[in-house]
Order: C-alpha cells, then sequence, then structure tokens
C-alpha cells in the first residue's frame, strides 16, 4: 500500500487563512498542519527505558549508580525538556526493596523539575502463580499523591492506583496526552484509556506500555510466563 502523497500545497508553502488540500492517498489520511510561525517550535521528550540492571548491587558496584547519572543530566537540562516517560521494568526484581530504593532515589530528582510518568513493567509486579496473592511494590513508591498536585497530572486506574495514568502537557505549538499502561493493560484498563483519549480531543496522544500487542495482533507478554515457573520474561 502506497504511503500518502501530499499534491498541492508543496510542503513547505506560505498559504493563506484558507488552504485547500491536494492528496493521493488509498487510504484515510490526517492533515497535521503547522501554524505560520512554528516552524521551529520543536520540543524533547526523554525516553527511559528498562531500567533494571542500574539497581541491582552488581551493577551498582561495577558502574556506580547510572540511573541517578541519567536523570540528573535530564534535571539539568529540564528548560529543553517537555516531558519524561519511563517504559517499565524500573527493578529487576519486584521484591527487592534496595533494588526499589535506587529507582525511588533517581526519580525523585526529576520531582518538581519536570513532568514525567512511569509504566509498570513484567519486572515490576508479581506474576508468577505463587505469587498471585501478593501485591507488588510500585504503588508504594510511586503513588498518585506523589503526582497528584501538580498541574501535568491527569488520572491513575483503578481508583487510588497509579498501574495506569494519564497527564497532559503543551510543547512546540502542540497539546499533548500521554498514557502510561502497565504491562499487558486489560480490558477495562484499555476502556479507562479509551475514555481518556476520548475526553481529550484536542489533544495528540502518546502511548507509553511495556507490553501489549504480539505477533498475531493479541496480547504478547503473558505468553511467556510458564505455569511451571520455569522461565522469566527478560
Amino acid at each position: 500500500m502506497a504511503a500518502p502523497a501530499l499534491v498541492a500545497p508543496e510542503d513547505g508553502a506560505e498559504v493563506g487563512s484558507l488552504i485547500t488540500f491536494s492528496v493521493e492517498a488509498s487510504q484515510k489520511t490526517t492533515i497535521f498542519v503547522r501554524p505560520q510561525g512554528t516552524e521551529d517550535a520543536s520540543f524533547r521528550l526523554v525516553v527511559l527505558p528498562d531500567t533494571q540492571f542500574y539497581t541491582t548491587t552488581d551493577n551498582l558496584d561495577a558502574h556506580g549508580d547510572l540511573f541517578s547519572v541519567q536523570t540528573q543530566w535530564i534535571a539539568d537540562h529540564a528548560e529543553d525538556v517537555a516531558f519524561v516517560t519511563h517504559l517499565g521494568d524500573i527493578v529487576q526484581d519486584w521484591d527487592d526493596l534496595e533494588q526499589w530504593a535506587v529507582a525511588d532515589a533517581a526519580m525523585s530528582m526529576l520531582d518538581d523539575v519536570v513532568p514525567y510518568g512511569l509504566v509498570v513493567g513484567n519486572h515490576d509486579i508479581p506474576l508468577k502463580f505463587s505469587e498471585k496473592n501478593k501485591q507488588g511494590l510500585f504503588n508504594d513508591y510511586f503513588p498518585i499523591s506523589r503526582f497528584d498536585k501538580q498541574p501535568w497530572w491527569g488520572g491513575g486506574y483503578p481508583d487510588g492506583s497509579n498501574d495506569h495514568s494519564y497527564q497532559t502537557f503543551s510543547a512546540g505549538g502542540l497539546d499533548v496526552l500521554i498514557l502510561h499502561l502497565r504491562f499487558e493493560a486489560d480490558e477495562l484498563a484499555r476502556q479507562w484509556a479509551s475514555e481518556v483519549i476520548a475526553g481529550h480531543p484536542d489533544h495528540r496522544v502518546i502511548i507509553s506500555t511495556h507490553s501489549f500487542l504480539g505477533e498475531d495482533g493479541g496480547g504478547w507478554g503473558l505468553q511467556r510466563y510458564d505455569p511451571n515457573e520455569t522461565t522469566r520474561a527478560d
């Protein structure tokens, strides 16, 4: 399927207040227009993926606190950062208090400095059958109360939980909604996310998650967990 092609006006052309577009497309196409005078209005979105190994004792002993090095850099450049999104696997072992303390200290460098949100990854929660009645520690270290006084905070789901969350920010002439959905978000969480998106019709939408779609279009992550607990996803 060929990509849509803009025929007129030419890309970068100066136009008046009334614009007629001509597009060659074989599928439904949405056209975004940047207002005149905002050509250089770019912004920086920082992505923190899988910091899990930065929190372990072995890596701290060998390399130092790389997690805090990264967040300190972000804090030092906060004026140029619109938002920070953590993609999950914050820690390596969900029940290791020392690892959570390392993550907490690193992310605290961003508190009241730059807007941020976190995804709950598979390493951040108990997933084995023998752990099914245990509660993870994510909401102990990153509860809603840590964020809900911030102007960019939107809300969490389920009620009282930060397992799934959304935030908003404005940058580069755009209003942006960003959702943070937990590993393998279930149907109710996806419905909540859909309602949040519907409630922000004038926002561009970013979705951060840790695992969602498989090759067949269905769920992926939980398929990697052996019911006999002999394997664990990375």
